[in-house]
């Protein structure tokens, strides 16, 4: 087929005309931008969308209160402690009663700490096993039941050399900013896989009893003692005296079966 010139100048116009036409009756068509009342109308239902928003988080954020004020009303977890120390009796005893006392108060009952008697939980020489092996979660152990199970408990805990007990606070607390204690501190925590959290450093009353009478120094040469602290083996062994480490509940079966003729 062949078109003409003329006849294809025709179609062009003519299909233009038509687009033309399409294009003024959609734009005549298109909605007129709101004016007056209807743009009024618009900004109020945008202010009411965003006040229902609003109103939506404030919502959001009285439940998550309400959540948390009952999960503050639901009872607190409490834990049970018996810590215990070497003896059931004296100064480490009476601190043990007062420790116990102050870690109810400050934790509101959450820890209720009933001190246990040597033994009753485990023997005095393995309390730090006995919290490593969760056998009991708060223990009060003296370094001196473990001084042959890591030198720096015997360093720690005997003192030699330091004549009382403000000696000891400043050697142990203040001297490089407590850096003994850290050293003993890490040493436990290591060993025995448990976190030592405090120390108790304080006057120390030494008790000496015997089967036989001792009126002097000179009396002490060739007796037998039960003692388990270095820095009185120290004294007795230079007055001419022996020393055996046992527990402190079996110092008096010790006496009266003659094992030893005297204690500390």
């Amino acid at each position: 087929m062949i078109i003409g010139t003329k006849m294809i100048k025709g179609l062009i116009f003519g299909i233009l005309a038509l687009l033309l036409a399409i294009s003024l009756i959609a734009a005549a068509c298109a909605p007129a931008a709101p004016t007056g009342e209807e743009a009024d109308c618009s900004d109020v239902e945008a202010d009411l969308a965003a006040e229902k928003a609003n109103v939506k988080s404030l919502e959001d954020e009285v439940s998550d209160l309400e959540a948390d004020i009952d999960a503050l009303k639901e009872p607190a977890k409490v834990y049970r402690w018996e810590p215990s120390v070497w003896v059931s009796a004296g100064t480490p005893w009476d601190f043990l009663l007062y420790f116990s006392e102050y870690i109810e108060e400050m934790t509101d009952g959450r820890i209720v700490s009933t001190p246990s008697a040597v033994g009753a939980v485990a023997p005095a020489e393995e309390l730090a096993e006995a919290v490593s092996a969760g056998t009991t979660q708060a223990m009060l152990p003296t370094p001196s039941y473990y001084a042959g199970k890591f030198p720096l408990a015997a360093i720690y805990n005997s003192s030699i050399g330091l004549p009382t007990w403000v000696h000891e606070l400043n050697c142990y607390e203040t001297f490089k900013n407590g850096r003994a204690f850290e050293l003993y501190q890490q040493e436990m925590e290591k060993l025995y896989y448990l976190e030592v959290v405090g120390e108790r450093i304080g006057p120390m009353n030494i008790v000496l009893g015997s089967n036989v009478p001792i009126p002097d120094l000179a009396s002490l040469d060739g007796l037998k003692f039960r003692c388990g602290d270095e820095h009185i083996v120290a004294g007795l062994t230079a007055a001419g005296g022996s020393t055996v480490g046992a527990p402190g509940s079996e110092i008096y079966t010790m006496l009266a079966t003659g094992v030893v003729d005297a204690f500390t």
